[in-house]
């Protein structure tokens, strides 16, 4: 039937996100997901009907993909790279922080 088999999502979380953020995000370049690929390993699926599942080897860091891919939305691709940068800084100066005590 043409139909692909692709498994079953263990693991992450998924939620719903608007339709054209779905569409921009299954763009090879996508801006976000480049940049978030530098620092982060993390596999991300993408529906065309608005679902977006995520997983990494953290929840912070889930939670961080997840939060960087809403906001980018509505900023412009300098302040995506920033954003990226300022969230991955901060998540990890608290574990860092956390795994002191």
């Amino acid at each position: 039937t043409n139909e692909g088999t692709y498994g079953q999502l263990n693991g992450g979380t998924c939620r719903k996100i608007p339709l054209g953020l779905a569409r921009e995000l299954l763009y090879p370049n996508n801006l976000v997901l480049q940049e978030l690929s530098k620092s982060i390993a993390f596999e991300v699926c993408i529906g065309v009907n608005g679902f977006l599942w995520v997983h990494s080897s953290r929840p912070e860091y889930t939670i961080l993909v997840q939060n960087a891919i809403m906001n980018s939305q509505v900023l412009t691709p300098a302040q995506v790279r920033g954003m990226v940068k300022s969230l991955v800084e901060t998540v990890n100066k608290q574990l860092e922080q956390e795994e002191d005590l």
